[in-house]
């Protein structure tokens, strides 16, 4: 049953209809399918989703879609999800658009996608001031900081978050990740943080990478 979730997770995005999914969840909610495989497959569904918009075959649409598609599916599990002891946390996770920046694309595809990989999430939304980043690590316990800045004006910002960091010393204690399209590989390194996700599907890789660290 929870192998028929993927496949309808991935049919949905090809057919523009989240439906088959849907009927999927409330059928494996009916069943009382184990958590733990229902975040596998769930997972396993994005690996095909993320291989496909590697290659040009799916691209920024679909990638939302699938995301939208996912969150749904979720809200219909809970029940299940919420209470499956069996169901692995890979970790917890801060993400956030930086101060001045309203942008939220790219930040919300990776928020999406994050939770049926396995992470507990925290959003902090758009125009986060660099005091808000470092209390929500602080009170959620974060294993790692996403950043999104797609405005050039506003990267700088990420620097200023990562000072934050360090003066509450708190730095040592996660993992920082930086994307946008303001920031580059080169930029991340300049500001000091752990890694630059190019897209949602490289940062979910590194989110996964940088949890088992």
């Amino acid at each position: 049953m929870a192998k028929r979730l993927k496949e309808s997770l991935v049919s949905s995005v090809e057919n523009a209809s989240e439906s088959e999914a849907l009927d999927a969840a409330r059928k494996c909610l009916d069943k009382k399918v184990p958590a733990e495989a229902l975040v596998r497959n769930i997972s396993e569904a994005f690996n095909v989703i993320g291989g496909k918009y590697e290659k040009g075959v799916y691209y920024l649409p679909e990638l939302m879609f699938a995301g939208m598609a996912a969150q749904k599916v979720l809200e219909v599990l809970s029940p299940i999800l919420g209470h499956g002891e069996s169901t692995k946390v890979h970790g917890k996770i801060v993400i956030g658009t930086v101060r001045g920046d309203i942008h939220d694309l790219g930040k919300n595809i990776v928020s999406l996608m994050l939770r049926p990989s396995g992470f507990k999430v925290t959003d902090l939304g758009t125009d986060v001031a660099p005091e808000k980043f470092a209390e929500a690590i602080r009170s959620e316990k974060a294993d790692i900081l996403c950043m999104s800045a797609l405005l050039s004006t506003t990267r700088e910002e990420m620097r200023v978050v990562i000072q934050e960091l360090k003066k509450r010393g708190l730095r040592d204690k996660v993992k920082v990740i930086v994307g946008g399209g303001a920031v580059d590989e080169a930029f991340a390194g300049e500001v000091g943080a752990d890694a630059y996700g190019k897209d949602a599907i490289e940062a979910i890789k590194l989110c996964e990478s940088l949890a088992g660290s």
